[in-house]
């Protein structure tokens, strides 16, 4: 089991999750209609899982889970692709990423309708950052961006899915989640920039928030100092990355301006930090 570092979300990335997490709850449940009263007794073990999945119980929600991947109905089975879903954000909590994974390329495989094809192969190129597999989290990388989520999909879609991705462990793989969140800052980036007021607002708290928690590291004098700098370097490394999808005339939105002050301020501070 891998040791945590660093596990103290803040109160805004918490609330949005949360949110996010009655969304998916809301989107991946079968719908049951009326003449499906008498719920079959996988039906039953999944609610049961689901319950407690909902209210983070997830150790005991996993053997339900579990159950109910026991006994695929076939392709359109949506308790099953929800079940697997559910097991790999279990696993990813954990730290147990290979378990995930395999969660998560069955998932890909399958294609639900009710799950976005987005969301899960974000998860799986930070799965295998974390795994140390660079090779196959830049291809799944790349066969996101060829796919132009930002043009495929509906501005919500693309924030709450980006969302549920920057959920961080701060253990020991905290750089290899660093090194992702340059690769995924860019679509929170999109979000602040399509001036949806509510969204765009949230994109830019949320981001900001996340590099105050990765800033915690930097600041705790009982790590190994050499560990510290090379989180320093590659926060820098990612604030320096998104200056290249700044659009000067989305300046003026609030929410862009925002973060891009933000950013410079906090380089300014890491370069100082650096250079002492």
């Amino acid at each position: 089991m891998l040791k945590h570092f660093l596990k103290q979300p803040n109160l805004l990335l918490k609330s949005a999750l949360l949110a996010v997490s009655a969304g998916l709850i809301f989107s991946c449940t079968p719908k049951f209609t009326a003449k499906e009263n008498r719920l079959s007794e996988r039906d039953l073990v999944y609610q049961k899982g689901l319950t407690l999945f909902q209210i983070s119980k997830y150790e005991e929600a996993t053997p339900f889970f579990i159950k109910v991947v026991h006994q695929n109905q076939g392709p359109r089975d949506e308790i099953y692709s929800s079940s697997l879903w559910c097991l790999s954000v279990i696993y990813d909590s954990k730290g147990e990423y290979d378990k995930a994974l395999i969660s998560l390329i069955e998932l890909e495989q399958r294609r639900p309708a009710e799950i976005s094809a987005f969301k899960i192969q974000l998860s799986i190129a930070k799965n295998y950052y974390r795994l140390d597999n660079i090779k196959l989290a830049l291809a799944t990388l790349k066969a996101i961006e060829q796919s132009k989520p930002q043009e495929r999909l509906g501005v919500a879609e693309l924030y709450f899915s980006t969302l549920e991705n920057v959920k961080f462990n701060f253990d020991q793989t905290l750089t290899e989640e660093l090194i992702f969140l340059r690769e995924a800052q860019k679509y929170l980036l999109y979000v602040m920039e399509s001036g949806e007021p509510k969204l765009s607002a949230e994109a830019s708290e949320v981001l900001q928030n996340l590099y105050l928690d990765f800033l915690k590291v930097t600041e705790k004098s009982q790590l190994d100092y050499g560990y510290r700098r090379k989180v320093a370097v590659q926060i820098l490394d990612n604030l320096r990355g998104l200056d290249v999808y700044k659009l000067d005339d989305k300046m003026q939105l609030k929410p862009v301006n925002s973060f891009f002050t933000f950013s410079t301020k906090k380089q300014t501070e890491l370069i100082d930090w650096l250079h002492q």
